[in-house]
Parts: structure tokens; C-alpha cells; sequence
């Protein structure tokens, strides 16, 4: 009986082992697609994002600082045409304001004023002289006034012709002139609020005839027709 010499071939009923020696070299396949990744999953790990899927991450393993936006405060001009930019203190009025030459931001002349910003910028593009006729215009994204254009534009264009309050007044000196004044600077001499008149003003049918207190719609402020004023404020006086 002939004796088999053992071959190199393996048996085809004998099973492959499901262990993998441990120096064995990884297959060109099994280093193309490691063990449990999907085809999505090798891209994401080829592109260096992190490969912890359980945790269902997405996106870079280290996250990109955000870029800090930094944001330029615009400084206005200190002149302009040779007029020095002036500030407006919180204690100064509409009547002192329009009274003084200068160069001011608009922002802050808009507090005093009663008017509204975007239809005076708007009537500042339609007009190529604008700082000339307005006093309006716009330097390096700030918007500047020059106060003794500004006033004659504003007052002019108004139906009444008003007359400021000067300081040194008292009650009786001003009740004594004559012509239009704001409401707003004759309640500072007297002892009634600029409500309080109002309110009176409001109640009436004819208040410009009655006590000589309307509002001006050209102007958009509560005006004194001091003549009629004067004689409504002294009959309350020796009424009381």
C-alpha cells in the first residue's frame, strides 16, 4: 500500500479559521476598507474628520475658531468748511440751539427738532447743493449740519415767522412782546407747563383765536401768538 506524501493544497471540506494570525500582514482590500466602515465613512476618515461614529459626530474633530467681527465707530470730522464741529449739552434747548452757528451732528440736532431723519436725508440727495441751500450733508458716513444755514432754511420755510425767548426775560417782559414765540420756551417763563397748555389748547374750538396756542404743521411745534397769549394768561390770573 503506496503511502500519501503530504501537499500543499487544502482540503475542500476543511474550514478556513476565523482567526488571523497576529503578524499576518492586512490585505490590500482590508486596508482599502478597515473593518465596519461604510463607504461614507472611509471618505469622512480619508478627509481627517473623526471617526467616531457612535457618537454620530459631523463635522472637523478639532472646531474652527470663528473670526472676530470687528466693528469701525465712525468719528466725525472736527470742521468743515472751515466751521468748527460743536456739541449740544443736554441742558440746551431748541431755541438756543437754532440760535448758534456752528457745525453739529444731525443725530443730535434731530433730538431738538421735529423732524423726521429719512425724508430730511432724502431732500438732501434730491438737491446736488444741498450745503449751500440745507446745511445738510453727508461726510465719510456721518451726517453734519451747519447750524446758520440750517436755521434759515428751517424758519424759512415755516407760514409764521417765530421769535426766540431771551434769557434775561422774566414772565411780565414777555407777555409784553409782540409776534409768534415756541410754545416749548414760553412755559419755561411761566407757571404752567407745556402740557398743561396744551391740554387747554386742545379743549378749545378755535385755540389760535381763543388763548393764541396752535400747532404750526409747518413747523411741527405748539406756537404762542403772544397778543392773544398775554390776555388768555391775564384773565386767569385775576380769576385765581
Amino acid at each position: 500500500m503506496t503511502k500519501k506524501e503530504p501537499t500543499d493544497e487544502t482540503p475542500k471540506n476543511t474550514k478556513p479559521s476565523d482567526e488571523t494570525p497576529e503578524n499576518a500582514e492586512p490585505s490590500d482590500e482590508t486596508a482599502k476598507n478597515p473593518v465596519g466602515f461604510s463607504r461614507n465613512e472611509r471618505a469622512v476618515s480619508a478627509a481627517g474628520w473623526t471617526n467616531d461614529f457612535s457618537s454620530k459626530q459631523i463635522g472637523p474633530s478639532a472646531t474652527p475658531r470663528r473670526k472676530k467681527t470687528v466693528i469701525r465707530k465712525r468719528h466725525a470730522p472736527p470742521s468743515r468748511d472751515g466751521i468748527t464741529l460743536q456739541t449740544i449739552p443736554p441742558e440746551q434747548g431748541m431755541g438756543d440751539l437754532l440760535q448758534r452757528d456752528g457745525l453739529f451732528l444731525l443725530d443730535e440736532v434731530l433730538t431738538r427738532l421735529p423732524l423726521v431723519s429719512f425724508k430730511l436725508k432724502r431732500k438732501v440727495h434730491e438737491h446736488q447743493d444741498a450745503w449751500q441751500r440745507i446745511g445738510v450733508t453727508c461726510r465719510d458716513g456721518v451726517w453734519l449740519v451747519n447750524m446758520r444755514v440750517f436755521r434759515q432754511w428751517y424758519l424759512g420755510q415755516a407760514a409764521v415767522h417765530p421769535r426766540f425767548v431771551e434769557r434775561h426775560w422774566d414772565a411780565n417782559q414777555l407777555l409784553r412782546q409782540k409776534g409768534c414765540f415756541f410754545l416749548i420756551e414760553v412755559s419755561e417763563k411761566i407757571p404752567f407747563t407745556s402740557g398743561q397748555v396744551r391740554h387747554q389748547a386742545r379743549k378749545c374750538a378755535d385755540s389760535r383765536t381763543e388763548i393764541g396756542v396752535w400747532k404750526e404743521p409747518s413747523l411741527g411745534f405748539y406756537m404762542v401768538e403772544m397778543t392773544a397769549f398775554a390776555r388768555w394768561i391775564r384773565e386767569i390770573w385775576l380769576d385765581n
